[in-house]
């Protein structure tokens, strides 16, 4: 039973990481840095779980990006694709640099890596929670001070529009499972001009008692 049950975990995941990938490979390259499949479809994942994708956009082009990847999957039907975890390069280098938690950090190293694997190996190399060794130097990441007038206002401007948007569809959503009995399944959606995360309740209350547990 559990040979046959792990089979079936294998499988799934299987699919979930293929059709994943699928959707990163139809992404622009040019705006994406990074990009790869986090979340539970990393670890075990069950049939009905969604595959959370996370990628890191190129300086100054976070919301032209997210707004080009969400166009991708509605028109392309990625209906189990959530694009949960999105950032630019410069919040990148901070949160690694300075504010991984335990639990983030886990996670961070499961990540499967579809586009720019290397510059991930990185960008884990900034932490001592995600280090694989101590070859510090090995964190040379590119320069990130240079971007167009052009490019900012852009993507000042698809934060503004895909940014207010995505700020009501959770409001609706988050609705909607509180009438449905599941207020457990709600989330924040926590954003800014060089971020966008999907907080789930679930994991803020396992993040909440590992550093209860840490402490």
């Amino acid at each position: 039973m559990e040979v046959t049950e792990r089979s079936g975990y294998r499988n799934v995941k299987a699919v979930k990481v293929a059709s994943g990938s699928a959707f990163i490979w139809g992404l622009p390259e040019r705006l994406v840095t990074f990009a790869g499949i986090a979340g539970s479809v990393s670890y075990d994942p069950r049939g009905e779980d969604d595959i959370d994708i996370f990628f890191i956009a190129n300086q100054d082009c976070l919301w032209v990006t997210l707004s080009y990847a969400l166009m991708v999957r509605r028109l392309r039907g990625f209906n189990e694709i959530c694009l949960s975890l999105c950032m630019d390069r410069s919040f990148a280098h901070d949160l690694f640099s300075k504010s991984l938690d335990q639990l983030t950090a886990r996670d961070a190293t499961r990540v499967i890596p579809v586009l720019g694997s290397q510059y991930y190996g990185k960008l884990l190399q900034l932490s001592p929670l995600t280090r694989q060794n101590d070859l510090q130097d090995q964190a040379d990441l590119p320069d990130d001070s240079r971007s167009s007038t052009s490019l900012k206002m852009l993507n000042l401007m698809a934060y503004l529009l895909v940014g207010t948007y995505q700020q009501i569809k959770t409001r609706v959503t988050n609705h909607r499972l509180k009438v449905a009995g599941k207020p457990q399944e709600c989330f924040q959606a926590k954003m800014g001009l060089h971020h966008f995360f999907l907080d789930s309740l679930k994991y803020q209350h396992i993040r909440e008692a590992e550093e209860l547990h840490d402490s």
